[in-house]
């Protein structure tokens, strides 16, 4: 079965425009990861902590970012079931970004109709090396990391403030 150049095409755009998504996302829960980081180490935000940011954070590889995330989790007593679920999710994010970033990308017919895989090696031709890069993966990544960032920000962020808050009470001269 051989398909059309117009239509070979349309599918290389459609995988090309679902990579930029699954980058796009990862990027997203990685400016997350960067802002809670930032906000533990340097409070109020101000010229200092972009200064941070742009010289320290940005320099460090993502895997870097989430071992640091996790082990100010832990300075904060963070329960290690929603630290849990947020690596599951953050691992899948990232599992996928690096597929679209590294691996080699092919249509085949093994499917109902033509799709684009990715497989990990140029050498591997077998179909359980290969990920479908489809919409529904892109929102089920979408998905993934939204759920990571809603509990880094709504839930461990306001963990954060809350113990800053009792510190500043502690800190504050009795008149």
């Amino acid at each position: 079965m051989s398909i059309s150049q117009e239509e070979a095409q349309k599918l290389e755009q459609d995988f090309y425009r679902r990579c930029g998504e699954i980058l796009r996302i990862a990027l997203q829960l990685e400016d997350t990861l960067e802002f809670f980081i930032m906000q533990y180490f340097i409070r109020p935000q101000g010229p200092r902590s972009f200064f941070f940011n742009d010289e320290v954070l940005a320099r460090l590889n993502f895997s870097f970012k989430v071992e640091l995330f996790n082990k100010i989790c832990k300075e904060l007593e963070i329960e290690k079931e929603k630290v849990k679920m947020i690596n599951k999710n953050i691992n899948n994010v990232k599992e996928m970004r690096n597929a679209v970033a590294h691996y080699a990308a092919l249509i085949n017919t093994w499917d109902e109709g033509f799709l684009i895989h990715m497989k990990r090696t140029k050498r591997t031709m077998f179909k359980e090396n290969m990920k479908k890069i489809t919409d529904e993966l892109v929102k089920e990544t979408e998905n993934k990391k939204s759920i990571a960032s809603q509990i880094i920000i709504g839930e461990i962020y306001r963990r954060l403030n809350e113990i800053e808050s009792k510190v500043e009470k502690r800190q504050r001269p009795v008149v």
